[in-house]
């Protein structure tokens, strides 16, 4: 995007501020200097979440990945960008959902209504119940971001770690920590897809419900009980000789939508 080509070259402090209006100043920040692209930020709403981030001048930080670090955290929120068209031309504007889980809904899924085949891919490749998320310094200097699990260790599991290195918040203990507690919120359970085919005219109908909605997905079958509350990861439509019309859709469990990546495959 634009805001990944435009760096953070000043020292800002933010204590206990709205993750929201943090992306409000990064996005008017970008906008300045000659890079007035029309980005309007009054429909940002705040969501009530806050925190502390230190950002200096020499880390250079892309923009873009600043952003997408406020929305990375465990509680954050969807920022998406439109373009309407009004009587002055088109009209660039930055929204947010509250949460980044994904437009609530009712619907629910399951195979038993109108449902052709179902599939559960499952990976616990990547599960952990210690995780460290390092930051800036050497040695015993360095500061870290700690997350533990301790309930699978008290139930007599081996414990499992996971280190990974920071790729923004780099010098903030705060952001750190919210990002060491967002990524153990996500691996310390497998990494479940699950995946149904139905016919378009079955409950849900296609065209009721839309990649980003959350859903229920329920299956209760004499080889698999499934219940889970998901987002719709990836709709794709075939036909068949027949003109028959399904949809296979993909979903992504809430408790995993802080990965930094899964596979649909």
């Amino acid at each position: 995007s634009y805001f990944r080509k435009r760096y953070l070259s000043i020292n800002k402090t933010f204590t206990a501020t709205e993750f929201v209006e943090i992306t409000e100043w990064l996005i008017d920040k970008a906008q300045e200097s000659s890079g007035n692209i029309g980005v309007d930020t009054a429909s940002l709403t705040n969501t009530g979440q806050t925190g502390t981030r230190q950002y200096y001048s020499y880390e250079l930080n892309e923009i873009g990945k600043l952003l997408e670090s406020l929305n990375a955290i465990q509680r954050g929120f969807d920022l998406r960008f439109t373009v309407t068209k009004n009587t002055m031309g088109y009209q660039l504007a930055a929204s947010n959902t509250p949460s980044r889980l994904g437009r609530p809904t009712n619907l629910v899924f399951d195979p038993d209504r109108g449902g052709t085949a179902f599939t559960l891919d499952t990976d616990a490749s990547s599960m952990a119940s210690s995780v460290v998320i390092t930051g800036s310094g050497d040695g015993a200097e360095r500061i870290d971001g700690k997350a533990i699990d301790t309930a699978p260790t008290d139930a007599g599991y081996p414990v499992l770690e996971s280190v990974t290195g920071a790729t923004s918040d780099k010098l903030s203990q705060s952001g750190l920590n919210d990002h060491a507690d967002a990524k153990l919120a996500a691996v310390s359970t497998a990494l479940s897809i699950p995946s149904l085919t139905l016919l378009a005219d079955a409950e849900p109908g296609l065209g009721s419900y839309y990649v980003g909605d959350q859903a229920a997905v329920r299956v209760n079958h004499d080889i698999l009980s499934y219940a889970a509350d998901c987002k719709i990861l990836e709709i794709a439509v075939s036909f068949d000789t027949g003109k028959n019309t399904a949809a296979s859709v993909a979903f992504v469990p809430l408790a995993n939508l802080q990965r930094e990546s899964w596979s649909l495959h």
